[in-house]
């Protein structure tokens, strides 16, 4: 009798066994699929930044040390392409005439 409790309790502990360790890869891959979204929208922020330091100076902002501009311009490759672009396709012309009188 007690060989049969033995055996059933191996049994119960091996399907919470199986039960927890699907229940533990499924809350880790939730996780490292938030992590992920997280460490995107902290990388499209980072590049934010780097455009505002680089770039700022045409809004006004003080300029950004020159050794720094110069480091961080190669991670800005695709940003500086894709502002040159808009330029090219939104031109504004008022703008561009208000910039001939100095």
């Amino acid at each position: 009798m007690l060989d049969l409790l033995v055996q059933a309790a191996h049994r119960i502990s091996g399907i919470f066994r199986g039960m927890f360790h699907e229940l533990a890869v499924t809350l880790k891959a939730m996780m490292s699929g938030h992590a992920v979204d997280t460490l995107q929208m902290e990388l499209e922020e980072l590049e934010n930044v780097f455009a505002t330091v680089i770039i700022g100076s045409l809004a006004g902002m003080p300029l950004a040390p020159l050794g720094l501009a110069v480091e961080v311009a190669g991670y800005m490759e695709e940003e500086i392409s894709l502002m040159i672009e808009k330029h090219a396709k939104y031109r504004d012309g008022l703008a561009a005439y208000a910039s001939l009188g100095g």
